[in-house]
């Protein structure tokens, strides 16, 4: 008798291990209809001319909001379409990205992009003065988007593993094309002056000198990268080399 309890208990605790694991991966990213975060983005661009010398340093600054809208099935896959709506000036526009939470990983299919051309207050800095939140320009988050989905849609034979599970420091895979992703480590990240614990991401690529993303249970909560030296072009001419570095960052959430 004792060794029937016995086994019972041991089936018992491997259910309940394994049940924990499936748990701890489906739910580490919010897939809930209605989920929804705010970001702001600010770009800056430092310009120099045909023999490196210095030109100008200007910057844009934008606000963004994603949403988990609905399901869509693509192919007979049922998939979470996320809708984001960018406040450019003057006038926002959406696209959207189409995501599967499976157990080996947080995978997007496809995405629908608005393919006409956006358009961002540009702001001129001093390069004595690299304090641009003085110099930010408001974006209106109420106003009408007059740029809807279009018909733009890319559907991908092979999915983009966005995070591979279960989540392991130093664990590393394939990204976009020649891209790599890895686990750099834990980490913990404030928004508002609230603490949320996450991992942070890096993308290797040679067009980037860094790209880092914070992603925790609440999302993706700020992005921040630096390209390399790139041709600077005006009207189809190269005329000089420019960098750029951006940063997105949370600034509230709903989370479903």
């Amino acid at each position: 008798m004792k060794a029937k309890y016995s086994i019972l208990f041991l089936f018992a605790l491997l259910l309940q291990n394994s049940c924990k694991d499936d748990v701890e991966i489906k739910n580490f990213y919010p897939m809930n209809i209605g989920t929804s975060w705010n970001y702001e983005t600010t770009r800056y661009f430092s310009c120099y001319d045909s023999v490196g010398k210095f030109v100008e340093l200007f910057h844009t600054y934008a606000l963004k909001k994603t949403i988990i809208k609905k399901d869509t099935i693509v192919n007979s896959l049922k998939l979470r379409q996320f809708v984001t709506t960018h406040y450019e000036n003057p006038n926002p526009y959406n696209d959207a990205l189409y995501y599967k939470e499976e157990k080996d990983g947080l995978k997007l299919y496809g995405e629908s992009y608005y393919n006409g051309v956006s358009s961002l207050t540009i702001i001129i800095d001093s390069i004595a003065n690299y304090n641009f939140s003085s110099n930010k320009k408001s974006v209106n988050p109420e106003s009408k988007v007059k740029k809807d989905l279009s018909s733009n849609f890319i559907f991908y034979k092979t999915p983009i593993v966005e995070i591979k599970y279960p989540i392991i420091e130093n664990s590393e895979w394939g990204y976009y094309g020649g891209q790599l992703k890895r686990v750099i480590k834990k980490d913990t990240l404030y928004i508002n002056n609230n603490p949320f614990s996450c991992y942070k991401f890096e993308i290797v690529d040679p067009y980037y000198e860094y790209y880092y993303e914070w992603i925790s249970e609440s999302g993706l909560l700020q992005y921040e990268f630096q390209t390399s030296l790139t041709n600077w072009i005006d009207n189809d001419v190269i005329i000089g080399k420019i960098k750029t570095h951006e940063i997105m960052k949370v600034t509230s959430m709903t989370i479903k």
